[in-house]
């Protein structure tokens, strides 16, 4: 093995750990849109329907 052959070697090896990390990161923020999105969506429906049950009170004179 050749010094030249080894360090391409070395730069292969570095590039490989920082693409991994690279994608380990980009899954986790993947993760965190998509729970944000699920739990968003749910308190959205939760809260659309628990209002059209409190309307008629809202709308009744004080």
């Amino acid at each position: 093995m050749t010094n030249e052959t080894h360090v391409r070697q070395v730069l292969s090896d570095a590039d490989a750990v920082a693409a991994e990390a690279l994608r380990s990161r980009a899954l986790a923020r993947e993760n965190s849109v998509l729970w944000t999105l699920w739990l968003t969506y749910g308190a959205f429906y939760f809260c659309r329907t628990n209002l059209s049950a409190a309307v008629p009170g809202m709308n009744s004179p004080v």
